[in-house]
């Protein structure tokens, strides 16, 4: 699971960005919202749940870069773009997607 290096620059387009060892894909939507997908096989490369975890915040933080890039070169985009991280909605789905991809890793 890899990941073009630069950043999408079609208007509204999401930000995909991947851990490491290419096992975690997180999209960032342009509204913010967030998507967490595992490869198969990742129990067998991610070692525990803190593997886990490090791997979804590094893609996450990959995607999160892209959209501040295209942000940055877009005069457009609007002040405060950027997810409110002490919204509890946030964390909440924040921590829902971590929930699911903990599920998914368990089942295979």
């Amino acid at each position: 699971m890899r990941v073009g290096p630069g950043p999408d620059l079609r208007p509204g387009a999401a930000q995909t960005g991947t851990d490491d060892d290419g096992v975690v894909l997180v999209q960032v939507a342009a509204d913010g919202g967030v998507a967490v997908e595992v490869s198969a096989g990742a129990a067998e490369r991610l070692r525990g749940a803190d593997a886990l975890v490090a791997a979804i915040l590094g893609a996450y933080r990959q995607a999160l870069l892209k959209r501040m890039a295209v942000q940055a070169m877009d005069t457009r985009a609007a002040p405060g773009a950027l997810p409110d991280v002490t919204d509890e909605r946030w964390r909440d789905g924040v921590r829902e997607a971590l929930e699911q991809a903990c599920r998914a890793i368990r089942q295979r």
